[in-house]
């Protein structure tokens, strides 16, 4: 998926979702259509590639075709307000794949043919239009490693029904990039999904609502059939297909918790006034995380577990938390080989996730602290101020080291290209090298 595939393309976890749980049905009832005509997608300027030009491809790209920028109508962002987020995308080739809240429908616009592939319409009943539409999901939909599904969690406005109001109700679907076809649809209650997709690991789908005012709520489904294989409060984030890591609120405390995703036990507790516990990196070396105190003041930390039994192996100073991310694709991610690229709004850092060693750091004196940073197999993305305006930079993720700058400030990126804000709207660019 580019962006969307972030832990998957290491063969450990992917994304995050949000949602409220029920079983799902085989096929789902979500209809797909092909191209409505209308475009949706426009070229900025240039020579645009289309028609039966060949898809330029760079694994990982390092620069980006100034000319010929593509606008997508269905991605809002601003470059004028680069603290707003973008609207969450996943790149699936040459698909750029969104949820429209206004339409509610799961959109997919191919940037090579400028136009929309196919679209699908809500799984449940959905209002009509009314001028005002739902936030949409806080995160992007996830595409799966071998590219032929992409999993989307959001929330659907139902209709008034004679004295019964509407109201928002959760669903998560799988679907056919291919076809735009729904494999499967979850009903996940009567809820609004603040959240979306928040991995994708193993043959399961994390998905994880955070906007709830009983706070936050996780669902794993099952990825080839939709179906519940747990449904717990609180927001989990996977480490693998075995464990991950929760905030348990109980009248005694606030308890960071690693917990089977199996039968949701408790593995190991850390701490009784805990404000985050979140998984930032996992492979099979081990798993880092970052907890910080509530309301405490105190110094962010992370802790080294082990992958499988979830025990704490040591206790790490200053591992910053991630929860100032900024813009919608920011998260951190895992690069390949030992090294774990922590992105944040303020900068990143890399650890070997063996030892829990900090391997190279970006919050120096010496070095500008990026924002908008994601990864692609291997290489950080990010954008930094050079000058007073934002530019591009391409970082080694084992190393730390620029490989590129002044590029373009993309922050979604995959083997074709990437996309960035424009002027009220994403725009998408061709990798060039």
């Amino acid at each position: 998926m580019g962006h969307a595939r972030r832990w998957a393309t290491v063969g450990v976890a992917a994304l995050l979702v949000a949602g409220c749980g029920a079983g799902g049905s085989d096929e789902g009832s979500g209809r797909a259509s092909g191209s409505t005509g209308a475009g949706t997608a426009t070229s900025e300027g240039g020579d645009a590639q289309g028609g039966g030009a060949k898809v330029p491809t760079f694994d990982p790209p390092k620069a980006f075709e100034p000319r010929g920028g593509i606008v997508l109508h269905s991605v809002k962002g601003d470059a004028s307000s680069p603290s707003e987020p973008m609207t969450p995308v996943a790149l699936s080739g040459t698909l750029v794949i969104s949820y429209d809240p206004e339409t509610q429908q799961l959109t997919a616009v191919d940037v090579m043919k400028e136009d929309q592939a196919w679209v699908l319409d809500s799984p449940v009943e959905a209002a009509p239009p009314q001028g005002k539409s739902n936030p949409g999901p806080g995160l992007p939909p996830v595409v799966s490693e071998d590219g032929k599904t992409v999993y989307a969690a959001y929330s659907v406005r139902t209709p008034d029904s004679g004295t019964t109001k509407g109201g928002e109700r959760g669903v998560a679907v799988a679907v056919d990039i291919a076809t735009g076809k729904a494999k499967w649809t979850a009903d996940l209650g009567a809820q609004g999904i603040g959240g979306g997709v928040r991995q994708l690991v193993g043959d399961r789908v994390v998905v994880w609502n955070r906007s709830t005012s009983e706070g936050a709520h996780t669902w794993i489904l099952d990825a080839s059939t939709g179906k519940t294989v747990l449904d717990r409060d609180g927001g989990i984030t996977a480490a693998n297909d075995a464990i991950g890591t929760v905030v348990d609120v109980e009248f005694e405390g606030r308890f960071g918790r690693v917990v089977s995703l199996t039968d949701g036990k408790t593995l190991a507790t850390v701490g009784d006034d805990v404000g985050k516990f979140e998984v930032i990196g996992s492979t099979d070396a081990g798993v880092l995380t970052t907890t910080n105190d509530w309301g405490s003041g105190e110094e962010d930390r992370g802790f080294l577990l082990d992958p499988k039994a979830g025990t704490v192996r040591k206790e790490l100073p200053g591992v910053t938390s991630p929860s100032e991310i900024q813009g919608a694709n920011a998260e951190c991610t895992t690069t390949p080989g030992k090294a774990v690229a922590m992105c944040l709004g303020s900068g990143a850092r890399g650890y070997d996730l063996a030892t829990g060693r900090v391997v190279w750091d970006l919050f120096t004196k010496d070095r500008i602290a990026p924002s908008h940073v994601t990864q692609f197999h291997g290489q950080v993305y990010a954008v930094v101020d050079n000058n007073g305006s934002p530019s591009g930079v391409v970082i080694d993720g084992q190393t730390g080291k620029d490989i590129a700058s002044g590029g373009l400030p993309v922050e979604v990126v995959n083997e074709h290209g990437g996309i960035l804000r424009a002027e009220g709207s994403g725009a998408f660019y061709f990798a060039n090298a």
